[in-house]
């Protein structure tokens, strides 16, 4: 589960590469589904609205208890879902970096230091 060093810099362990398909996916089913649910409203999505979709609601309450990640991570994360229709490499790196950043290995490193 620790993180791997190419080149001298730190990349995410194989299990963070392993899950950023699973979340990203899920992310993006779940995005979708809250903005299905906001049109049949006939409100604007943004997530002072999440609670119409509690499995997104849900989601975020876990990335927040994610060691090493701020409510501000998870915010910027789940606003780059609701602006794209599609799947986007910033999606892509968003869920990367917070996926990373909350690793064993990082977290690790940073009590080190």
């Amino acid at each position: 589960v620790s993180a791997t060093v190419l080149h001298g810099k730190k990349s995410p362990s194989p299990l963070v590469v392993e899950c950023i398909p699973v979340v990203l996916a899920s992310l993006w089913i779940l995005s979708r589904l809250f903005k299905i649910q906001c049109r049949k409203l006939n409100i604007k999505p943004g997530l002072e609205h999440a609670y119409l979709c509690p499995a997104l609601a849900e989601t975020a309450t876990v990335f927040r208890g994610l060691p090493n990640t701020t409510e501000h991570d998870v915010t910027t994360l789940l606003e780059h879902f609701l602006a794209e229709e599609h799947t986007t490499d910033a999606q892509r790196s968003a869920v990367r970096v917070l996926l990373h950043e909350s690793s064993s290995a990082c977290v690790a490193q940073q009590e080190c230091e």
